[in-house]
């Protein structure tokens, strides 16, 4: 979910020690790691590690900061995936400065960067409405299951460990050609990146017959006590069984959290919940877009890749 808080304007700050400044240099991209890394350390926040860096593949200008005389007090990623999608996460102003402008003020910003393309994003329900009031239209909802101290889990009808393969020995072309039926643009070097993180506890791939019916990660996010899938992408409520068991089933020692986070679009998300056997949080919200909806297959997304990316 978007994590902003962001209130009504009180009182809008008008003077000239605040500014909107755009991550592109590696001065500010370090500040804002270091900044969203304190933060979620400090609040137990699920974040997974190299936001940042993660954003500036996909679009080196997708950063954003308000400044208050030097000091980071509000942000926002609006990533350009193509020249038709674009997303927008990480959307915050920090507790004591709220309702001076200054959320409002980059997430302005980041419209602009963001132009004329279908964006989307994922909102906490309190957002929801301000989000309508800025042009954008909900199209659904999102859920996040968690499952606390996992165990491993039996495996499913139809289990066969000859068809579930690490990433690293699939060629990863064939990959993202199934990644790009479940996700609205091409984005290869993220992906990569991604997929291939040090924090990546799994990422296995289904193949069948020569053909890929899905593929996962697993990762681990800051603190190391917290695993997330993303994505999860299937072709079958079975695939997405049989990989999201194999994951939890090689997790290491000490992770205290797993979780998913999905679209609800997609009917069988509650059924693989229920077989993995973890229950939904309250912690969901709502699916928004604004100029128009992207097309992708919603059918397959098990665990959609990042609140902050799509």
């Amino acid at each position: 979910m978007a994590q902003s808080t962001e209130k009504p304007i009180k009182q809008e700050y008008t003077g000239t020690d605040f500014e909107v400044r755009c991550c592109d240099t590696n001065e500010l991209r370090n500040k804002l790691e270091t900044t969203l890394y304190d933060m979620a350390a400090k609040n137990g926040w699920p974040a997974g590690y190299g936001h940042v860096t993660f954003s500036s593949l996909i679009d080196p200008e997708g950063n954003y900061v308000g400044l208050l005389n030097g000091e980071i007090v509000s942000m926002i990623s609006a990533v350009n995936h193509n020249d038709k999608f674009a997303f927008i996460g990480t959307f915050m102003t920090f507790d004591e400065h709220q309702g001076k402008g200054f959320g409002t003020k980059v997430f302005n910003a980041s419209i602009a960067h963001c132009g004329d393309r279908v964006i989307g994003l994922y909102a906490a329900p309190h957002m929801t409405e301000w989000y309508k009031r800025q042009g954008f239209a909900q199209t659904g909802t999102a859920s996040i299951y968690r499952k606390q101290n996992p165990e491993k889990l039996p495996l499913p009808e139809g289990y066969n460990p000859a068809y579930i393969i690490p990433l690293k020995d699939v060629d990863f072309k064939e990959v993202l050609n199934f990644d790009r039926r479940y996700f609205p643009a091409d984005r290869e070097k993220f992906l990569h990146a991604w997929l291939t993180h040090p924090k990546v506890t799994s990422a296995l791939v289904y193949v069948k017959d020569g053909v890929i019916h899905g593929y996962g990660a697993l990762r681990k996010c800051i603190g190391d006590k917290w695993c997330k899938f993303g994505p999860l992408f299937a072709d079958s409520l079975n695939v997405a069984e049989q990989l999201a068991v194999a994951m939890i089933n090689a997790l290491p020692e000490g992770i205290e959290y797993v979780q998913f986070d999905c679209l609800d679009d997609n009917p069988s998300v509650k059924a693989l919940a229920e077989k993995l056997n973890f229950p939904v949080t309250p912690y969901g919200g709502a699916v928004l877009y604004k100029n128009g909806v992207p097309e992708f297959d919603v059918s397959g997304v098990y665990a959609y890749t990042s609140g902050a990316f799509g």
